[in-house]
């Protein structure tokens, strides 16, 4: 038999053009049923064959997916060299976007055929149930990944291998988040609870939780007519005269927008996704597997990872050659070996708005947020509003007069200090624990979706309060219908910033385009201005010029591309 951690390392190696492309020509990069033995070793080799895609080039590795997903947001910011194409909305001209298509699509091939595969070993039913779930689980992940960011895609039941035509049409919106519904409904069937489920794995509670937020996203693009409010606005407001001009940081306009229905959710019935939403959630609360740690510097400690909040992270080596990740030095930072102390990386972080948002006392900004480094050769402070209280008697966060604000363009940003729990601060190559599923989520999922279905209940403001409280923040106080809304979008604003959600979280309510053209340009000089192309992501070259059958105008490329 071929050894398999070989030839798992061999489809890390491998890098595709195309979907099709490696569908087709490339079977060998993935685990063939003749090549494996009939045990459950075989079988958990498969599941983690399949998650390493997440850890390998296509999505970490090279710190693409957490780019991605984090720097087309209203208040995410950095320094405009380092926001680049993503940051400005020229995607066409970032040359790793193409591998957030590629990167679903070898995770779901590897899990379609773990699925097969699997399905015809002979050891204990139950376990093998197990496996299939968590790869039934990881193929909706990954397609989940791909209808967000490209609406309808091409959809592989089978892989190459098994006799697919790799040069599949495009499906449309509703059929895709059907095919994910379906998965994730088998991963719940089958997967083992989280009591029984090995430490640290993939269990039922991840598939309850992944498909409350796909219920809440199908819903909430449904929506017609409904109106939110967000906090943003323009980024800076001119003074001066024409002969001296000069501008200063605006306060955060209060901004109320209705909602556009998202393209391809126009036939959905949003009432009953929210409903499926809220039902979904519940279980998974009800169960009481998940449960918020005491305080939210708590969640990010190194020694509490894949504990009780954490439903689902990524699993990382500091110093790898594959799995390390670039996560906490772009946005906590890492330290120089020569001089112990002095902060490097930490370029990319929150704007003001964000940092408005919060009570003074929320643990999200008095915990989360760096307030004192040293950089560049001096010792820097934050926030900028707040330069006068350094000559306090006892300033706050051991501030002192010589502390320098940051004021120049690309430098004013909030640092997060959830990124610093890893086990090497000295290292650029770490191993951050990126997570994709927290309980803090389901709760707010919950509470958004019982909002929308029976008003802003007892049971909305119990979860909302929940995750506001654990963080020393006030409970809500009474609220509307369209005030609980607007406040929920809020909160996960404040609870899972960098987490990669904002830019999903402003599509799916359908005010992307206002959020984003309302601030134009942030405090920064990173463009947020955005078209209707903006509202996906364009299709690689190489899919378009390989899958002749995408059909569909513009050789199946996505509108305005």
């Amino acid at each position: 038999m071929k050894s398999l951690k070989k030839i798992f390392v061999l489809c890390l190696l491998l890098q595709f053009v195309a979907c099709s492309d490696f569908l087709e020509e490339k079977a060998y990069s993935i685990l063939r049923p003749d090549s494996i033995e009939d045990n459950e070793s075989s079988a958990k080799m498969m599941i983690d064959g399949a998650l390493s895609t997440i850890g390998g080039d296509l999505y970490f590795q090279w710190g693409i997916w957490h780019r991605v997903t984090n720097f087309d947001g209203d208040y995410e910011t950095g320094p405009d060299w380092g926001m680049k194409e993503l940051g400005t909305g020229n995607w066409q001209s970032y040359g790793d976007m193409y591998r957030l298509w590629q990167g679903p699509y070898l995770l779901a091939e590897r899990a379609t055929s773990a699925i097969s595969t699997i399905d015809g070993m002979s050891f204990d039913r139950a376990k093998q149930n197990h496996y299939m779930g968590q790869a039934y689980f990881l193929r909706a992940w990954a397609y989940f990944n791909l209808v967000q960011g490209y609406g309808g895609v091409p959809i592989f039941r089978q892989t190459v291998v098994q006799g697919a035509e790799p040069q599949q049409p495009r499906a449309s919106v509703q059929e895709t988040y059907d095919f994910i519904v379906s998965d994730l409904k088998r991963a719940e069937s089958l997967m083992f609870s989280k009591a029984d489920a090995e430490a640290n794995t993939l269990a039922r509670g991840a598939a309850q939780a992944l498909l409350a937020k796909v219920y809440l996203t199908m819903a909430s693009g449904a929506l017609t007519g409904a109106e939110v409010t967000v906090k943003g606005g323009p980024a800076v407001i001119p003074v001066g005269g024409p002969n001296d001009p000069d501008e200063v940081i605006a306060e955060p306009a209060t901004v109320t927008f209705t909602k556009n229905v998202v393209a391809g959710h126009e036939s959905m019935d949003a009432l009953a996704y929210f409903d499926s939403a809220r039902v979904k959630a519940r279980e998974l609360i009800d169960s009481e597997e998940y449960d918020l740690f005491p305080t939210y510097a708590d969640v990010w400690k190194k020694e509490n990872r894949f504990q009780v909040e954490h439903i689902w992270s990524l699993h990382s080596i500091a110093n790898d050659a594959v799995f390390r990740n670039v996560v906490s030095h772009e946005f906590a930072g890492s330290y120089k070996t020569t001089t112990g102390d002095e902060l490097q990386g930490a370029v990319y972080g929150m704007r003001i708005h964000w940092y408005e948002l919060f009570e003074d006392n929320d643990q999200r900004i008095t915990e989360g947020v760096n307030h004192r480094w040293y950089q560049w050769g001096a010792w820097r402070m934050y926030p900028l509003k707040d330069t006068a209280r350094r000559h306090e008697v006892d300033p706050p966060y051991g501030w002192t007069p010589d502390d320098e604000a940051l004021t120049n363009t690309g430098a004013m940003r909030a640092i997060l200090r959830k990124f610093e729990g890893v086990s090497d601060r000295n290292t650029e190559n770490s191993d951050f624990a990126y997570p994709f599923l927290r309980f803090a989520d389901v709760l707010l999922v919950y509470a958004e979706a019982e909002n929308e279905v029976n008003g802003p209940t007892t049971e909305a403001y119990g979860a909302l309060d929940r995750v506001r409280t654990r963080s020393s923040a006030t409970a809500a106080l009474s609220m509307t219908k369209q005030q609980f809304r607007s406040f929920v979008l809020e909160e996960r604003a404040r609870e899972l910033a960098l987490e990669g959600g904002r830019r999903w979280d402003l599509l799916r309510w359908g005010i992307y385009l206002q959020v984003m053209n309302a601030v134009d340009v942030d405090e920064n000089n990173v463009i947020k201005r955005r078209e209707e192309k903006h509202l996906l992501f364009p299709l690689p070259l190489g899919e378009l010029n390989a899958n002749k059958n995408l059909g569909g105008p513009n050789n199946g490329q996505n509108p305005g591309w």
